[in-house]
Protein backbone atom coordinates (compact mmCIF):
# COMPACT_ATOMS: atom_id res chain seq x y z
CA UNK A 1 0.00 0.00 0.00
CA UNK A 2 1.32 3.14 -0.77
CA UNK A 3 2.02 5.43 1.86
CA UNK A 4 -0.13 8.48 2.40
CA UNK A 5 2.22 11.72 1.45
CA UNK A 6 2.88 14.27 4.25
CA UNK A 7 1.20 17.33 4.46
CA UNK A 8 3.55 19.06 6.17
CA UNK A 9 0.71 22.55 5.35
CA UNK A 10 -2.32 21.18 7.44
CA UNK A 11 0.06 19.21 10.45
CA UNK A 12 2.22 22.41 10.86
CA UNK A 13 -0.78 23.94 11.59
CA UNK A 14 -2.31 21.52 13.74
CA UNK A 15 1.04 21.43 16.08
CA UNK A 16 1.09 25.06 16.38
CA UNK A 17 -2.44 24.85 17.60
CA UNK A 18 -2.28 22.35 19.93
CA UNK A 19 0.90 24.24 21.74
CA UNK A 20 -1.01 27.30 22.53
CA UNK A 21 -4.12 25.74 22.56
CA UNK A 22 -3.93 25.60 26.57
CA UNK A 23 -6.41 27.23 29.78
CA UNK A 24 -4.18 30.76 28.80
CA UNK A 25 -6.24 33.15 26.90
CA UNK A 26 -4.89 32.88 22.84
CA UNK A 27 -2.67 35.73 21.70
CA UNK A 28 -5.12 36.98 19.19
CA UNK A 29 -9.13 36.53 19.33
CA UNK A 30 -12.08 37.20 17.38
CA UNK A 31 -15.53 37.46 18.71
CA UNK A 32 -18.83 37.16 17.52
CA UNK A 33 -21.41 39.17 19.12
CA UNK A 34 -24.92 39.36 17.90
CA UNK A 35 -28.47 38.79 18.61
CA UNK A 36 -29.71 35.63 18.44
CA UNK A 37 -31.09 34.09 14.73
CA UNK A 38 -28.69 36.87 12.75
CA UNK A 39 -27.26 34.50 11.04
CA UNK A 40 -23.77 34.22 13.23
CA UNK A 41 -23.61 30.38 13.01
CA UNK A 42 -22.93 30.89 8.70
CA UNK A 43 -20.61 33.40 9.40
CA UNK A 44 -18.72 31.56 12.09
CA UNK A 45 -18.17 28.61 10.22
CA UNK A 46 -17.28 30.70 7.11
CA UNK A 47 -14.65 32.22 9.04
CA UNK A 48 -12.98 29.08 10.56
CA UNK A 49 -12.98 27.86 7.32
CA UNK A 50 -10.00 30.38 6.71
CA UNK A 51 -6.26 28.79 7.57
CA UNK A 52 -5.81 31.22 9.80
CA UNK A 53 -8.78 30.95 11.64
CA UNK A 54 -9.22 27.81 14.42
CA UNK A 55 -12.13 27.48 16.61
CA UNK A 56 -9.84 26.06 20.10
CA UNK A 57 -11.73 22.98 21.07
CA UNK A 58 -11.06 24.07 24.89
CA UNK A 59 -13.81 26.52 25.69
CA UNK A 60 -11.07 28.45 27.21
CA UNK A 61 -12.62 32.12 26.80
CA UNK A 62 -15.85 30.76 28.19
CA UNK A 63 -13.94 29.67 31.61
CA UNK A 64 -11.69 32.62 31.76
CA UNK A 65 -14.88 35.49 31.25
CA UNK A 66 -18.15 33.76 33.00
CA UNK A 67 -19.75 32.90 29.70
CA UNK A 68 -22.17 31.13 29.70
CA UNK A 69 -24.19 29.27 26.82
CA UNK A 70 -23.29 26.62 24.08
CA UNK A 71 -20.20 27.69 22.21
CA UNK A 72 -21.80 26.06 19.00
CA UNK A 73 -25.55 25.06 17.98
CA UNK A 74 -26.50 22.01 19.89
CA UNK A 75 -28.79 20.95 16.35
CA UNK A 76 -25.66 20.72 14.32
CA UNK A 77 -23.44 18.32 16.54
CA UNK A 78 -22.07 15.21 14.52
CA UNK A 79 -21.40 12.00 15.45
CA UNK A 80 -18.08 10.06 15.54
CA UNK A 81 -16.64 11.53 12.14
CA UNK A 82 -17.08 15.29 13.71
CA UNK A 83 -13.93 17.16 16.04
CA UNK A 84 -14.65 17.09 19.67
CA UNK A 85 -14.68 20.66 21.04
CA UNK A 86 -16.05 21.88 24.88
CA UNK A 87 -18.86 22.64 23.97
CA UNK A 88 -18.96 24.94 27.18
CA UNK A 89 -16.71 24.59 29.90
CA UNK A 90 -16.28 20.89 31.14
CA UNK A 91 -19.26 19.31 28.31
CA UNK A 92 -17.60 17.85 25.12
CA UNK A 93 -20.03 17.37 21.68
CA UNK A 94 -18.90 16.92 18.50
CA UNK A 95 -19.13 19.29 15.12
CA UNK A 96 -18.06 18.97 11.76
CA UNK A 97 -14.76 19.34 10.92
CA UNK A 98 -13.48 22.12 8.58
CA UNK A 99 -9.77 20.72 7.55
CA UNK A 100 -7.89 23.78 5.83
CA UNK A 101 -4.23 23.92 5.05
CA UNK A 102 -1.92 26.85 5.57
CA UNK A 103 -0.29 28.07 2.07
CA UNK A 104 2.81 29.18 3.25
CA UNK A 105 5.02 29.17 6.69
CA UNK A 106 4.68 32.62 6.92
CA UNK A 107 1.23 31.99 7.86
CA UNK A 108 1.58 31.02 10.69
CA UNK A 109 1.81 34.73 11.72
CA UNK A 110 -1.39 36.72 13.52
CA UNK A 111 -3.62 33.51 13.65
CA UNK A 112 -6.36 34.28 15.39
CA UNK A 113 -9.09 32.18 17.47
CA UNK A 114 -12.69 32.69 17.11
CA UNK A 115 -15.59 32.75 19.45
CA UNK A 116 -19.22 33.16 19.09
CA UNK A 117 -21.32 34.93 21.81
CA UNK A 118 -24.75 36.56 22.35
CA UNK A 119 -25.20 39.68 25.37
CA UNK A 120 -27.16 37.22 27.14
CA UNK A 121 -24.51 34.62 27.70
CA UNK A 122 -22.72 37.32 29.74
CA UNK A 123 -26.03 38.80 31.22
CA UNK A 124 -26.00 41.65 28.94
CA UNK A 125 -23.24 43.02 31.48
CA UNK A 126 -21.31 44.64 28.45
CA UNK A 127 -19.12 47.16 30.59
CA UNK A 128 -18.24 44.32 32.77
CA UNK A 129 -16.48 42.49 30.03
CA UNK A 130 -14.85 45.12 28.26
CA UNK A 131 -13.37 45.77 31.42
CA UNK A 132 -12.10 42.29 31.60
CA UNK A 133 -10.76 42.33 28.54
CA UNK A 134 -8.91 45.71 28.65
CA UNK A 135 -7.12 43.90 31.81
CA UNK A 136 -6.46 40.45 29.50
CA UNK A 137 -5.03 43.08 27.13
CA UNK A 138 -2.40 44.46 29.44
CA UNK A 139 -0.62 41.27 28.44
CA UNK A 140 -0.58 41.93 24.92
CA UNK A 141 -3.51 39.57 23.96
CA UNK A 142 -5.33 40.94 20.75
CA UNK A 143 -9.48 40.98 20.42
CA UNK A 144 -11.91 42.06 18.30
CA UNK A 145 -15.10 42.01 17.67
CA UNK A 146 -17.40 41.31 14.75
CA UNK A 147 -20.76 43.26 15.97
CA UNK A 148 -23.22 41.09 14.09
CA UNK A 149 -27.17 42.59 13.38
CA UNK A 150 -29.78 41.64 11.97
CA UNK A 151 -33.45 43.40 11.42
CA UNK A 152 -35.72 43.26 14.70
CA UNK A 153 -39.23 42.03 13.35
CA UNK A 154 -37.01 39.23 10.90
CA UNK A 155 -34.69 38.13 14.23
CA UNK A 156 -38.67 38.25 16.19
CA UNK A 157 -40.26 35.97 13.33
CA UNK A 158 -37.01 33.77 12.96
CA UNK A 159 -37.21 33.16 17.03
CA UNK A 160 -40.37 32.37 16.69
CA UNK A 161 -40.03 29.52 13.68
CA UNK A 162 -37.11 28.25 15.34
CA UNK A 163 -38.49 27.50 18.82
CA UNK A 164 -41.74 25.49 16.83
CA UNK A 165 -39.34 23.01 15.70
CA UNK A 166 -36.92 22.89 19.04
CA UNK A 167 -38.55 24.05 22.15
CA UNK A 168 -35.79 23.42 24.11
CA UNK A 169 -33.53 26.45 22.45
CA UNK A 170 -33.16 29.83 23.82
CA UNK A 171 -36.09 28.97 26.81
CA UNK A 172 -35.05 32.73 28.48
CA UNK A 173 -37.66 34.24 25.75
CA UNK A 174 -40.93 33.74 26.65
CA UNK A 175 -43.56 34.97 24.25
CA UNK A 176 -44.74 37.81 26.29
CA UNK A 177 -41.41 39.01 27.14
CA UNK A 178 -39.49 38.60 23.88
CA UNK A 179 -39.87 42.12 22.83
CA UNK A 180 -37.90 43.10 25.54
CA UNK A 181 -35.06 40.31 25.53
CA UNK A 182 -34.53 41.78 21.67
CA UNK A 183 -34.40 45.33 23.44
CA UNK A 184 -31.67 44.49 26.17
CA UNK A 185 -29.88 42.70 23.07
CA UNK A 186 -29.64 45.65 20.97
CA UNK A 187 -28.56 47.77 23.36
CA UNK A 188 -25.88 45.73 24.85
CA UNK A 189 -24.69 45.87 21.22
CA UNK A 190 -24.93 49.19 21.21
CA UNK A 191 -22.55 49.50 23.80
CA UNK A 192 -20.42 47.48 22.69
CA UNK A 193 -20.46 49.71 19.76
CA UNK A 194 -19.54 52.86 21.56
CA UNK A 195 -17.60 51.52 24.22
CA UNK A 196 -15.23 48.62 22.11
CA UNK A 197 -13.26 50.37 19.70
CA UNK A 198 -11.75 47.57 17.87
CA UNK A 199 -15.02 46.54 16.42
CA UNK A 200 -16.80 45.79 12.95
CA UNK A 201 -20.24 46.21 12.26
CA UNK A 202 -21.94 43.30 9.99
CA UNK A 203 -25.35 43.39 8.80
CA UNK A 204 -27.01 40.13 8.06
CA UNK A 205 -28.62 41.35 5.13
CA UNK A 206 -25.40 42.60 3.68
CA UNK A 207 -23.52 39.34 4.54
CA UNK A 208 -26.93 37.35 2.82
CA UNK A 209 -26.62 39.53 -0.22
CA UNK A 210 -22.86 39.88 -0.75
CA UNK A 211 -21.32 37.24 1.50
CA UNK A 212 -17.79 37.49 -1.25
CA UNK A 213 -17.71 41.20 -0.27
CA UNK A 214 -18.45 40.95 3.58
CA UNK A 215 -15.98 38.22 3.92
CA UNK A 216 -13.21 39.76 2.20
CA UNK A 217 -14.39 43.30 4.74
CA UNK A 218 -13.69 41.24 7.51
CA UNK A 219 -10.23 40.02 5.87
CA UNK A 220 -9.25 43.34 6.11
CA UNK A 221 -10.17 44.01 9.61
CA UNK A 222 -8.26 41.53 11.01
CA UNK A 223 -4.93 41.80 8.71
CA UNK A 224 -4.88 45.71 8.02
CA UNK A 225 -1.30 45.12 6.55
CA UNK A 226 -1.75 41.99 4.17
CA UNK A 227 -1.89 42.44 0.43
CA UNK A 228 -3.28 38.82 0.31
CA UNK A 229 -6.28 38.78 -1.86
CA UNK A 230 -9.05 36.52 -0.25
CA UNK A 231 -12.07 36.97 -2.94
CA UNK A 232 -11.30 33.05 -4.09
CA UNK A 233 -10.34 32.38 -0.41
CA UNK A 234 -13.73 34.01 0.56
CA UNK A 235 -15.86 31.67 -1.77
CA UNK A 236 -14.23 28.18 -0.62
CA UNK A 237 -14.96 29.18 3.00
CA UNK A 238 -18.88 30.14 2.38
CA UNK A 239 -18.67 27.26 0.63
CA UNK A 240 -17.57 25.37 3.40
CA UNK A 241 -19.77 27.33 6.01
CA UNK A 242 -22.93 26.20 3.89
CA UNK A 243 -22.75 22.96 4.28
CA UNK A 244 -21.73 22.58 7.75
CA UNK A 245 -24.79 24.29 8.28
CA UNK A 246 -26.53 22.28 6.39
CA UNK A 247 -27.77 19.18 8.58
CA UNK A 248 -30.77 18.40 8.68
CA UNK A 249 -32.53 19.65 12.00
CA UNK A 250 -35.54 17.53 14.02
CA UNK A 251 -39.03 19.24 14.09
CA UNK A 252 -40.13 19.73 17.46
CA UNK A 253 -43.03 20.76 19.63
CA UNK A 254 -43.63 23.33 21.89
CA UNK A 255 -47.82 23.10 22.62
CA UNK A 256 -47.09 26.74 25.06
CA UNK A 257 -45.16 28.27 22.06
CA UNK A 258 -47.72 26.82 19.49
CA UNK A 259 -50.31 28.24 21.18
CA UNK A 260 -49.19 31.65 20.66
CA UNK A 261 -48.25 30.90 17.13
CA UNK A 262 -50.85 33.60 15.58
CA UNK A 263 -50.52 36.05 18.48
CA UNK A 264 -46.60 36.68 17.43
CA UNK A 265 -47.93 36.74 13.96
CA UNK A 266 -49.71 39.57 14.23
CA UNK A 267 -47.81 41.74 16.86
CA UNK A 268 -43.87 42.03 15.15
CA UNK A 269 -42.18 44.80 16.42
CA UNK A 270 -43.55 47.78 15.02
CA UNK A 271 -40.46 50.15 12.97
CA UNK A 272 -41.23 53.14 15.81
CA UNK A 273 -40.08 50.66 18.34
CA UNK A 274 -37.30 51.45 20.93
CA UNK A 275 -35.97 48.29 19.35
CA UNK A 276 -35.78 49.19 15.93
CA UNK A 277 -33.79 52.76 17.24
CA UNK A 278 -31.74 50.98 19.16
CA UNK A 279 -30.89 48.23 16.18
CA UNK A 280 -30.97 51.99 13.48
CA UNK A 281 -27.88 53.28 16.23
CA UNK A 282 -26.11 50.30 15.66
CA UNK A 283 -25.81 49.77 11.57
CA UNK A 284 -25.60 54.25 11.43
CA UNK A 285 -28.81 54.28 10.02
Amino acid sequence: MKAEKYNWRYSLKERFFRLISSKKIHPNNIIICCNPRSGSTWLFDALRSHPKITFPKLATFHARFQIQGNRYPGDLVQGKSGVSIEIRPGRRKRIKKIKTRLSSKHDLLNLYFIEKIHPHFYHYETEKLISQINQVQKNGKVFKFIILVRDPADTYRSIRNYRLRNPDWFTEATVSELESILEKTYTALLELKNKYPDHLIVDFYQFKKNPDRVMNTIYHFLWEDSNYSASEQAKVDIRNALNSTAKRKIPGKSSIFIQNYDRIEVTPIAPESKVYQIYNQIIGK
